[in-house]
């Protein structure tokens, strides 16, 4: 059986300290939950009446879900859920709900339940992932599985808003107590402003690969698939020493030398920052570079996807600027896949990257990357150049989107807020600018003989 194991999937599930040492939180983080709910309810009552649903299944002009009746029903177990919570965490002295003593009703007998198995989750997690014990614990085991070379972190999946639609219509009170002792998703965790998230999980990203190492297993695909938090990092920083940019250098070579045969390297991370100063972004360039610094022999597939990158809002475009850590990437003669999402980078180090692929390049997707200083023309006849030689054996995909800076700008208009207020980085993208990026595409990819950017990119 261990012969069989490929790799290994770790799955983060948030149980923040902060839900777990107050039940008014933990309260609060599910009641925003339900008032979304209730107000699905309320939007679909409401077609009901408009007549865009009809009061049988099968007919009128929309495909319902739940009954008129059943809605109704929704409705009333979230004012009474919202309700019989409040009551059950406000009127114990000092909100602490072991002592309330009146007989609980079958919500707040829910609630407790849920809460304590949701502390109680915690506390065993948190014992877990001190000092070490999960990541040598699984990298012990690992070292015993010969073919495990794939590593992946991810977010847990988090419950269908069907589930809870299910538990409140039909009234499954200990369904309702199950949903609520998962892990937080992190939306509902950052919706409450604070971006509050345990840090313990965080760590996993370094001390998982490191005793992967050190127990012998060689890893040669990773994903990362997470949030990543400033505040997690001090563990490879140096004690007593608050400046990111002075990494512990054995911590950094550590990781380093983790992947220093890393062939797959698939990263969408969401980088989340609240309340932090942007002077912390070097310990994210520090651990990215620490990852590729010395794979560029091996590494054939590199994604990079940085389009859930959270400072200040969701989707901004090039809003990581990724040029401190990809000028450590050595040059990547093996490379054959290529995508880069949402990233800003400075002419000389996109045009070094670039310089350094090597000719094995047959798979090639840039979004929404944003060219600071200089012109995108001879990266372009870089890229070009890099796939020639898998065209010449058969075809090669590339695709462009979104494509910015440089001889783009002139294609392009600031998009104008709702207020009237211009935001200079989500962009209007016009009908000229998806023909320049398309003509640009099909000249990478030799269907084109002329370079469209030169002469004016006209």
């Amino acid at each position: 059986m261990a012969a069989g194991v490929k790799g290994i999937r770790v799955y983060l599930d948030r149980r923040p300290r902060e839900y777990a040492e107050s039940i008014t939180r933990f309260q609060d983080v599910h009641l925003a939950a339900v008032g979304e709910l209730e107000s699905s309810f309320r939007g679909e009552l409401e077609l009901y009446e408009s007549g865009v649903y009809s009061t049988e299944r099968g007919e009128g002009g929309g495909e319902e879900r739940w009954e008129w009746w059943e809605l109704s029903q929704g409705v009333e177990a979230c004012c009474l859920l919202r309700s019989e919570w409040s009551e059950y965490i406000g009127s114990a002295p000092n909100s602490e709900p072991e002592t309330y003593h009146a007989p609980l009703t079958e919500y707040q007998e829910g609630l407790s339940k849920g809460y304590t198995e949701f502390r109680r989750i915690y506390d065993e997690q948190y014992r877990l992932l001190q000092h070490g014990t999960y990541a040598n614990t699984l990298a012990a085991a690992v070292a015993r599985m010969p073919n495990a070379r794939s590593l992946g972190f991810f977010e847990y999946d988090k419950p269908t808003e069907m589930e809870l639609e299910d538990s409140l219509v039909t009234s499954d009170y200990e369904a309702l107590s199950q949903l609520i002792t998962r892990p937080l998703e992190l939306e509902a965790i950052l919706a409450e402003g604070e971006g509050a998230i345990a840090s313990e999980d965080c760590t996993l990203a370094w001390e998982l690969p490191i005793a992967l190492h050190k127990a012998g297993v060689g890893l040669a695909q990773v994903d990362l698939r997470f949030c990543l938090q400033y505040r997690s990092f001090s563990a490879l920083n140096p004690p007593n020493q608050t400046p990111a940019d002075h990494p512990a250098p054995a911590a950094w070579d550590d990781l380093a030398a983790t992947y220093q045969n890393l062939e797959s390297f698939d990263m969408g991370v969401t980088v989340l920052a609240p309340n932090v100063p942007k002077v912390k972004t070097p310990d994210i360039d520090n651990f990215l570079g620490a990852i590729l610094s010395r794979c560029g022999p091996h590494l054939r597939l590199l994604r990079i996807d940085f389009t859930n990158v959270a400072r200040g809002g969701y989707g901004v475009v090039g809003d990581y600027n990724t040029g401190p850590f990809l000028r450590t990437l050595p040059a990547l003669p093996r490379i054959r896949e290529l995508s880069l999402n949402s990233l800003a980078l400075p002419h000389a180090a996109l045009d070094a990257f670039c310089r350094g692929l090597g000719s094995e390049l047959a798979y090639l997707a840039m979004f929404d990357v944003w060219l600071q200083g200089g012109d995108w023309a001879d990266i372009v006849d870089t890229l070009r150049g890099k796939m020639a030689t898998t065209r010449s054996r058969g075809a090669v995909e590339c695709v462009f989107n979104g494509l910015l800076g440089g001889e783009f700008m002139g294609v392009v208009e600031p998009a104008v807020l709702g207020d009237g207020e211009v935001d200079e980085y989500e962009v209007n993208r016009g009908e000229m600018h998806q023909e320049l990026v398309d003509a640009v595409e099909g000249y990478v990819q030799g269907l084109l003989d002329e370079n469209p950017l030169r002469n004016g990119g006209r």
